[in-house]
This record gives C-alpha cells, structure tokens and sequence, in this order.
C-alpha cells in the first residue's frame, strides 16, 4: 500500500470517528439538557450547568431591516439626537458592516442587531433551535 492509499484510509477513518463522536456528544448533550430542571444547575464538584436555545430564523424581511438600520443611524446613541450627514453616512456603513449577512449562513447577525436597538425575530420567522449545554468546571 503507498502512502496516498494509507494517509486517504486514515484520514476517512478519523472523519469517520469525529462524525461518531458528534452524534454521541448531541445525544449526551440532549439527555442532560432533558434532565436539567432549570436553565443553570450548580452540581457538586465545582461543575456547573448551563441549558441555552438557540433560534433558527429564516425568511428575513432584508429591506425592512436595511430601513431600520438606516433610520436609527440618523441619530446619536448617546443623545437620541439627529446627528449631521456625515455622522449619519458613517453610522449606517457601520451598523451595515456589523449586520449584514456577510456570512456562509446569508442569515443577518443577531447579536449585532441587538447592539442596534433591534430585535431580529421581529424580522424574521423563527423557530425553535438546537438546545446546547455549557458545562464549567471550576477548579479550586
């Protein structure tokens, strides 16, 4: 066997493990999500729980958005108050660099357009997403 033959097994083999130990690592993660009674469980042993859900949202309203973006832009963060053009110019290519779908997803940035006063399931359908679970061990 040559190396190309030996490297592609073994390489397959490892993409093959990972992908195994993906599914269980979801499973784990589904059955204690299931088991947790609240959103943080403090357990004993420093080791702490914490239950978060995401949110699948499709079907964005992109021009509604782009218009919002553009009108809070026109005005101060800080004051509430209509800022000059040129602020307004500079606010709104920022505020379009941080949530635009410039992502292998296409989908708007949500934290970002939280930063922006906005609430993306107001511009989007959404539904339910994958449960996760953060587990912290806090070592003394």
């Amino acid at each position: 066997m040559n190396d190309l033959t030996l490297l592609s097994k073994q390489l397959h083999a490892i993409r093959e493990e990972r992908r195994a130990l993906a599914d269980q690592e979801r499973d784990i993660e589904r059955q204690i999500a299931e088991l947790m009674a609240q959103d943080v469980v403090n357990l004993a042993d420093n080791i702490v729980l914490e239950r978060r859900r995401g949110t699948k949202r499709t079907k964005w309203q992109s021009d509604e958005l782009f218009n919002r973006l553009r009108t809070i832009s026109r005005f101060s963060a800080e004051t509430g108050e209509e800022v000059d053009r040129d602020t307004h110019l500079e606010q709104f290519s920022q505020a379009l660099k941080e949530c635009l779908p410039l992502t292998p997803s296409l989908s708007w940035r949500a934290g970002a357009l939280r930063e922006w006063g906005t609430d993306p399931d107001e511009y989007a359908t959404c539904e339910p997403g994958r449960v996760s679970v953060k587990v912290e061990v806090k070592h003394d």
